[in-house]
């Protein structure tokens, strides 16, 4: 009973994270809107010092990728095939990316690079 209940729980968070739900209700199909959408629970996570699942059409997921710092998937469903082939190096570089990520998230660093960035493009005009 315990075990089903913390795989529901598991379940529920990661589709809502991932922002995957293959049963949408009403018509309502919010991957879209994860298509474009920032949230903060990617930086929470990520600035917590814990490794991502994140859906492979999510806005983040190619920084996920491009940084090594989790893993994308197309389904909840591939979880276990991917669950089995991980070990215990891909594991430890993820959370050495993480480290390296979540230094730049809680100094700031993104949103220093963002302002300086739009202080640059609006000098040239």
């Amino acid at each position: 009973e315990l075990q089903q209940a913390v795989n529901d729980l598991l379940e529920a968070e990661l589709t809502a994270f991932l922002g995957y739900d293959p049963y949408a209700r009403d018509g309502w199909n919010t991957g879209n809107y994860l298509r474009y959408n920032d949230p903060h629970k990617l930086s929470l996570y990520l600035a917590s010092g814990i490794p991502v699942i994140i859906w492979k059409k999510a806005a983040e997921a190619k920084f996920v990728e491009e940084n090594k710092v989790g893993i994308t998937v197309d389904s909840l469903e591939e979880l276990p095939e991917i669950f089995k082939s991980l070990d215990a190096t891909q594991y430890e570089l993820f959370a050495q990316n993480v480290e390296k990520i979540a230094k730049k998230l809680v100094n700031g660093q993104y949103t220093i690079d963002a302002i300086n960035m739009a202080y640059q493009r609006l000098s040239k005009e």
